[in-house]
């Protein structure tokens, strides 16, 4: 009789061991991650932020970043330095209220930015032209 109890616990035994062991292996071959992939979608906040070209750009990718168009780099230090030579040198830069070479803006706004400070902002205006005067650029209403 005790041989009997001690065969029925062993076969119950292999039976669950053999049981754990099959269904581990049927989750573990067909598990669905739930950790995001790089497929995943993501849901970003809704913010945005003005670039130092003027454009505004949303948060975008899988960390929600800013990303604003790259600005050229012009090689020409006196463009930086806001030095005209001719008249299509200068631009109206709306959020700036005035006339001034792009690249000049562009260094403006990044050494801002990295102080920490914000560029004001004004408003767009009409019927404005830049002439270039005694390698200064200048804004006409």
């Amino acid at each position: 009789m005790n041989n009997k109890k001690y065969l029925t616990a062993s076969v119950m035994v292999v039976i669950i061991v053999l049981l754990t062991v099959s269904s581990g292996a049927y989750f573990y071959k067909n598990k669905k991650s739930i950790s995001p992939t790089k497929d995943s979608p993501v849901a970003c906040t809704m913010d945005a932020k003005m670039c130092p070209d003027g454009s505004y750009v949303g948060r975008t990718g899988v960390n929600c970043e800013f990303v604003c168009p790259e600005i050229k780099v012009t090689l020409n230090n006196e463009l930086v330095n806001n030095i005209c030579k001719k008249d299509s040198n200068c631009e109206y830069i709306w959020y700036t209220g005035g006339c001034n070479t792009p690249e000049y803006i562009a260094k403006k706004y990044k050494e801002a930015e990295e102080k920490g400070m914000y560029l004001g902002e004004a408003p767009p205006r009409d019927n404005v032209t830049c002439t270039c005067e005694d390698s200064k650029c200048i804004t006409h209403n």
